[in-house]
């Protein structure tokens, strides 16, 4: 019940849908998901983006100020700072209630893992424009 709760008050339809019994869970599709993030990071050869996108992941959750205003004050690149914010707010509701409930642990894991992926996800493709956007300024 506290899932469905928290699902509808930071608006998650997918995992509303999942706890309220619309759609069955697809647990094989997160593993498949992770081996094509991995896959696409080596081809694409990320590494200096790759290394913005943990920084400013690891600023979001550990809410650093400055790194948080460094992100959401990039004006060269447009992006959706409400999905963002969404984004870590759904993380760090998940990391919350994996440190009060012991139960389920494997379950909360791939959650964890899942809002993790979804953020670096979305911060990679930021780096990406953020460079992108600075090669045509020089």
């Amino acid at each position: 019940m506290d899932g469905l709760i928290m699902a509808t008050k930071y608006g998650d339809e997918k995992m509303f849908k999942q706890l309220s019994g619309s759609v069955k869970p697809d647990n094989g599709d997160v593993g498949e998901e992770e081996e094509d993030f991995d896959y696409e990071d080596e081809d694409e050869g990320f590494g200096d983006h790759h290394d913005i996108a943990t920084k400013w992941f690891d600023g979001l959750v550990n809410k650093d100020a400055d790194i948080t205003n460094e992100i959401y004050s990039l004006s060269t690149i447009d992006f959706d700072r409400q999905e963002l914010r969404k984004l870590v707010r759904n993380f760090c509701s998940l990391q919350v209630s994996s440190a009060r409930s012991a139960e389920n642990e494997g379950e909360m894991d791939k959650k964890l893992l899942k809002a993790k992926k979804s953020i670096i996800r979305f911060l990679l493709t930021l780096a990406k424009q953020l460079s992108t956007e600075e090669n045509y300024i020089v």
